[in-house]
């Protein structure tokens, strides 16, 4: 009956891993097609680089900042324009960016930058420190939409990569939907932790975002890149009117709904590579996604809570049943094996599907990352406090920003 079960659970893991890849396929399918068919005589053509703003709020603290920074810029073509926003009181981050603009002047004079003798390539806007109940991220990107005045506001977290191709498509669907949002992926880390969760995002995120595409629209996006139009955040109010909640993905996609305007997840590749310092960075930092993509899940109608329940949250545990329940003869080890290195290929061929290539993966890291997941969603629905910007939160939904007072009770 062990073994009987064991292999039940695993062609069960097997069959919804196999309905992930189909959807995936089925999306990105669609949207290459979607593409191929637009009468490019209505797009600009070629990409306006020049009428394009990439917003970037910057944080020190990640020893990849400059780094990620300066490919950006050597990436992306000279007339896009870069705007970071930095705190006043973020002394390091003000010093990286100016080392990074006093080479970026040199390799793009202003006049060949942009194309105009009195606009740089890059801006820097020090930010004043917003109040403890606004989102300081909402906060320095409404400064940024009262700057700007090119036609297409791109955001950008600062551990964030994107290259011409990816930018391009984002240009060209905002001719069509109002916010295009792309697909994340992440480097390998440089230690275990920061690892644990570059391979939960590469095995989760594709099966994540592409398959409800095609069952309902998005219910978040992927507030480490997003393309809108200027003009369309203005006339919703910009961000201020969402700078009290706490989550801003959610709170984006929510402004966007109630406006009745159009979110597109695309398949576009974005690259994120962050350091984690420890165990507990990773906890935390796990901790606060579960925590949000639950209240987030919670606030769906059934239907959609039901096939995210099956799609994304029973797979791991039916790993889990199958690697405990197989037994512990040769018969078992050869099935373990199977169901193992079938899950691999599975997980190869969804990126290669999306991504047009494998990304870099280790097997048992993977399967960790994996086989922790229902103990972190457990601990985000009993445990819904998080620690953000050295600040403990409860999280009681998504538009929750409640800070807790030093005598309140946080172990997280």
């Amino acid at each position: 009956m062990r073994m009987n079960l064991g292999v039940l659970c695993g062609f069960a893991y097997i069959f919804l891993l196999s309905i992930q890849l189909t959807l995936v396929w089925v999306e990105v399918r669609r949207q290459r097609n979607t593409l191929r068919n637009i009468d490019l005589r209505n797009l600009p053509n070629p990409t306006p680089w020049h009428r394009i703003v990439v917003v970037q709020p910057i944080l020190s603290g990640d020893p990849m900042l400059s780094q990620v920074l300066q490919k950006n810029l050597r990436s992306l073509p000279p007339q896009v324009h870069f705007l970071w926003l930095i705190d006043h009181a973020d002394k390091e981050a003000q010093r990286i960016a100016n080392a990074i603009l006093e080479v970026s002047m040199k390799e793009y004079p202003p006049d060949e930058a942009t194309l105009d003798p009195s606009n740089p390539r890059v801006s820097i806007l020090l930010c004043p420190t917003a109040e403890t109940d606004i989102n300081p991220k909402s906060f320095k990107l409404q400064l940024a939409l009262e700057k700007v005045h090119r036609e297409y506001f791109v955001v950008l977290d600062d551990d964030t990569m994107i290259c011409p191709q990816t930018l391009s498509t984002t240009i060209d669907w905002l001719e069509f939907v109002d916010l295009y949002t792309g697909l994340p992926s992440y480097h390998r880390g440089v230690n275990l932790w920061s690892d644990l969760v570059a391979h939960f995002v590469n095995n989760n995120a594709v099966k994540t975002y592409l398959p409800p595409n095609v069952i309902f629209p998005p219910i978040s996006i992927n507030g480490m890149f997003y393309g809108v139009k200027t003009n369309t955040l203005r006339t919703m109010g910009g961000f201020r009117s969402i700078w009290h909640v706490l989550c801003d993905d959610h709170a984006i996609h929510q402004l966007f709904v109630q406006h009745g305007k159009i979110i597109k997840q695309g398949i576009a590749r974005v690259e994120i590579s962050t350091n984690l310092t420890g165990a507990l960075a990773y906890m935390r930092l796990m901790h606060r996604w579960m925590v949000f993509a639950s209240l987030l899940i919670r606030q769906q109608y059934w239907f959609i809570q039901v096939t995210l329940g099956i799609l994304l949250g029973l797979p791991p545990i039916l790993l889990w049943i199958a690697l405990l329940q197989s037994g512990s003869n040769w018969h078992s080890l050869v099935f373990v094996t199977a169901l193992l290195g079938l899950r691999q290929l599975i997980i190869a061929l969804v990126q290669r599907v999306a991504f047009d290539q494998v990304l870099s993966t280790n097997w048992w890291r993977s399967l960790v990352a994996e086989l922790v997941q229902p103990f972190q969603l457990v601990s985000a629905l009993i445990w819904p406090m998080i620690v953000w910007r050295e600040k403990r939160i409860r999280v009681d939904s998504p538009n929750a920003f409640r800070i807790l007072q030093p005598n309140d009770t946080c172990s997280q």
